[in-house]
């Protein structure tokens, strides 16, 4: 090769190449010499003749620059590598006389079919006794074979190589016969390249210039020693990339994505984020004595991903060794690319996780990726060492939330209230980044708040906000409460409203967002209502018992007699209260207003009016007592009653108390009324109620220490109302035994009727009493001088009830003498019948003088006697009787339930029998 016949001399190197190697770059296939004259080729050895035609793989490459001046000894060839499956191979000068080149780009040699080369190095200029060195070291040791092609004379290689074992001698063959084509012949340790002779002008690509050069055993260095040995001013080589003896498999395995996220952009759309698991093997399969394989292994996964729209984020892994991941596998699509070597017969799995960014509604939703096994990541020289296939799916992402709302609508300031909204999915996926955003314009009154599945759990101030707060991934068919709890403030007006929505929604939903909201308004305070006295009543007493309903639970109830605030009551958990007027009413027209307090506001008043009137005087009776006229109650009016009074006295012993025996007639303008309480001067006649006159006096009464215990009972309605009840409350009492008694209390109602409750207190202290439905009874310890309060709430059945509720009620005591009962019989009728007037009739008598059977019977004997004396005595009769005054006899008081007193069949003293 002669320097002014550079160009023409490389243009001839390239041609020789490009028939020279059957190195098939791209696919890799290393070909035979294609039919030349059995005479003219010399078999190309296969050191690699086991394995594929692709199998072969570069080992090294061109140099980076041109050098057309001689290089100085020690200068580095600096090889290109890049093609390689190795870390960087140095070659370095030892000697250099002439220039070498580096050769050719890739392309352009695909048509020869004696060989093809590329990335290929090379020396011009060869003249005589030019001489020039280059050693080229491998990272591992190796087999492998080269071409030396394009030999001119004066041009002579020799080519030595050593390994793990020491020098290794090279084998080669020609590859062509013809005389004077290029020749190897192994001289010592060297095989000796002579150059071409006879086919100096016949062009670079002729197959008589090349030989193939080839090592049994690995190498891990080959020199190259060049130099001129005969006359002649023109000469060169070409060494074409070493090939190895690598060879492995690839394998991937199938995988289900798992979404990890839902976003929706700034336009709307939504997109799911995967983790994708990425698992590969590579196995080299080279023998023992091959080489080692530096995987270089190749993913279609970002392709296959961007063809569905979405993309491929990253890839991240902590493999190490041959099959640690590069940095820029996302970009690049390398696996691996590994500057580690994976020993023959070894293996090395690389587990990664790919992040994959998908359209909501991507379709299909799986695809195929390929890996491919390569030995290098240059795509121009690599040669393909296998492929693997792996299924991968994407699970669809749809999900639908649904939101109610629920909780207190109406309350009272100062209550407890609670707004709940439940969020549900509904599948059939799991609804990711579902978020709850709260609308309370009115600043509902929350003080604790909780939303469930959700930690941190977020505070009130976060809900109420106004902004988004996440609910998580909530699964299909799981749900999320949001609770709000607070306290309507104290004074708020009523009418005040708080109202409060809640939106949802998942970018997994796309018919979201979707929301529900309810209002909580204030209401006002409704007025008490009175019960007792009734509206329109007359009552004797100042100081009467002011009792109410339809409160509110703890409210406090003021009653007020003109600006006059009379007394005050905190209702209970049935809306009832009752108290007592301080000071005294006058005697008149007494005109009352209620109203309650609670939660800092008051309620309109209600209205009562009612009157006081002065008691009666007694009249004056006769020498030897009086009794009541035929037919003129003895006991209290309004549905009251009095018991029986004790056996009577002297007509002297009861005069002087408070008192008397008996109670005279009504006056026909007033009721009855019951026995003013006694005064500390009365005489032996006894406090208790009264009861009919004892023979020859006035009587005692009942509240003597040998007389029944007196009782006093009292209902606050003329009639109970089908479906309603009523309450009758009263005394027993006081015990003027001197003793401490045990009192049995019972009753028994007719059909129809029902007991509600008992209720029993001794010094505000309950009694326990056993109710049933239509009976009652109560065990009672009194003290001397203590009395029981009563009161027993009564039911009419709405369908059953009769249109007469009798009661037989009963006193039983350990000293007999207390006994005492009563028959009490009430109208249940919305209007009068003849059943309801016979029904204001109520008998009290002693049990221990008569039988329970027969106090009918006797007690209306003893009026039709009464009424026949006081007829004779009217006609005629002793000129000494007194007319008796007061309503015809049978008449009743004004009033639903009247208790009275029947005439003693014993005594036989009285002048009114």
């Amino acid at each position: 090769m002669r320097e002014q016949h550079t160009s023409a001399t490389i243009g001839r190197l390239r041609r020789t190449l490009a028939a020279a190697l059957g190195l098939l770059v791209g696919t890799g296939a290393l070909v035979l010499p294609a039919a030349p004259a059995a005479a003219d080729v010399v078999p190309q050895s296969r050191i690699c003749s086991s394995l594929a035609d692709d199998a072969a793989t570069p080992v090294f490459g061109k140099a980076f620059t041109q050098l057309y001046t001689p290089a100085a000894p020690g200068t580095d060839l600096g090889l290109d590598t890049k093609a390689s499956a190795f870390p960087p191979t140095t070659g370095t000068y030892a000697t250099a006389t002439s220039a070498f080149y580096s050769s050719y780009a890739p392309g352009g040699y695909g048509d020869s079919t004696v060989y093809r080369g590329e990335l290929a190095i090379g020396a011009q200029n060869i003249t005589d006794a030019s001489d020039s060195t280059v050693t080229i070291t491998l990272p591992y040791a190796q087999r492998l074979q080269f071409t030396v092609g394009g030999l001119d004379a004066p041009s002579t290689v020799d080519v030595t190589a050593s390994g793990p074992g020491g020098v290794v001698v090279p084998s080669g063959a020609a590859r062509s016969a013809d005389a004077g084509s290029a020749t190897a012949a192994a001289v010592g340790n060297v095989l000796r390249v002579g150059p071409s002779t006879a086919y100096a002008n016949n062009g670079d690509a002729d197959p008589q210039k090349a030989v193939d050069v080839w090592f049994d055993r690995p190498v891990t260095s080959i020199t190259l020693h060049q130099y001129g040995d005969g006359p002649g001013n023109d000469g060169g080589y070409i060494i074409t990339p070493a090939l190895g003896c690598q060879s492995g498999t690839v394998s991937a395995s199938d995988a289900t994505a798992t979404a990890t996220d839902v976003t929706t952009d700034g336009a709307g759309g939504a997109s799911v984020t995967y983790e994708v698991p990425v698992a590969t093997t590579v196995t080299n399969t080279s023998g023992t004595d091959d080489m080692q394989l530096l995987p270089a292994v190749r993913s279609d996964l970002a392709a296959r991903v961007q063809a569905l729209g979405g993309t491929l984020d990253g890839i991240a892994s902590s493999g190490t060794g041959a099959c640690a991941l590069p940095a820029d596998a996302a970009t690049s699509g390398l696996l691996t690319a590994s500057t580690a070597a994976l020993a023959p017969g070894s293996a090395c799995t690389q587990t990664a996780t790919a992040t994959v960014t998908l359209p909501l509604d991507a379709d299909p939703r799986s695809i195929t990726t390929t890996s491919t096994l390569a030995s290098s990541t240059d795509d121009t020289a690599s040669r393909t060492k296998g492929t693997a296939s792996a299924a991968i799916t994407f699970p669809g992402v749809r999900a639908g939330l649904t939101v109610d709302a629920a909780g207190t609508t109406e309350a009272l300031p100062s209550r407890v209230v609670e707004r709940r909204f439940t969020v549900t999915s509904t599948g059939p996926d799991p609804a990711g980044r579902a978020t709850v955003r709260l609308d309370a314009p009115n600043g509902f009154p929350a003080s604790a708040c909780s939303v469930s599945g959700v930690e941190p759990r977020p505070t009130c101030a976060e809900l109420l906000s106004g902004d988004a707060v996440t609910l998580g991934t909530v699964p299909a068919g799981a749900t999320r409460t949001v609770l709000l709890r607070g306290t309507i403030p104290s004074g708020t007006p009523a009418g005040t409203a708080y109202p409060v929505t809640a939106t949802v929604a998942s970018p997994a939903d796309p018919t979201g967002p979707h929301d529900a909201g309810s209002t909580l308004r204030v209401v006002p305070l409704n007025a008490p209502v009175f019960t007792s006295p009734a509206s329109g009543a007359t009552t004797t007493d100042a100081t009467p018992v002011i009792r109410g309903a339809q409160a509110v639970e703890g409210a406090v109830v003021t009653v007020f007699q003109g600006p006059t605030a009379m007394c005050t009551a905190t209702a209970d958990s049935g809306g009832y209260w009752s108290c007592v007027p301080s000071p005294r009413f006058a005697y008149g027209p007494v005109n009352l207003t209620a109203s309650q307090s609670y939660g800092g506001i008051t309620s309109g008043p209600a209205a009562l009016g009612f009157t006081v009137r002065q008691p009666s005087v007694p009249p004056t009776t006769q020498p030897g007592g009086s009794a009541p006229v035929p037919g003129t109650p003895s006991g209290p009016a309004n549905g009251g009653s009095t018991p029986s009074g004790g056996s009577g006295g002297s007509g002297t012993s009861g005069g002087s108390g408070n008192t008397s025996g008996a109670i005279g007639p009504a006056s026909p303008s007033t009721p009855a009324t019951p026995a003013t309480p006694p005064s500390d001067d009365g005489a032996a006649g006894g406090s208790g109620s009264a009861g009919p006159a004892g023979p020859g006096g006035s009587g005692a009464g009942g509240g003597d220490a040998s007389g029944a215990l007196p009782m006093d009972l009292r209902f606050g309605t003329q009639r109970i109302m089908p479906g309603t009840a009523a309450d009758m409350r009263g005394t027993l009492g006081p015990n003027a035994s001197g003793a401490t008694v045990a009192i049995t209390f019972s009753a028994r109602m007719s059909t129809g009727m029902v007991y509600r409750n008992v209720d029993v207190e001794v010094d505000e202290q309950p009694v326990d009493c056993s109710v049933a439905t239509t009976t009652f009874s109560c065990l009672i310890p009194l003290d001397p001088g203590e009395q029981a309060d009563v009161a027993i709430r009564v039911f009419a059945d709405a369908v059953n009830a009769p249109d007469t509720a009798v009661q037989q009620i009963q006193v039983a005591s350990n000293r007999s003498s207390q006994a005492n009962a009563m028959t009490v019989t009430t109208a249940v009728a919305k209007g009068e019948t003849e059943a309801s007037q016979l029904a204001d009739q109520s008998t009290t008598f002693n049990v221990t003088e008569f039988p329970g059977a027969m106090v009918p019977l006797l007690a209306m004997l003893l009026f039709a006697l009464a009424a026949t004396v006081a007829g004779r005595r009217a006609t005629g009769g002793s000129p000494t009787a007194p007319v008796a005054t007061g309503p015809p006899p049978g008449a009743d008081p004004p009033g639903g339930t009247t208790a009275s007193s029947p005439i003693r069949p014993d005594d036989q003293s009285g002048s009114n029998r």
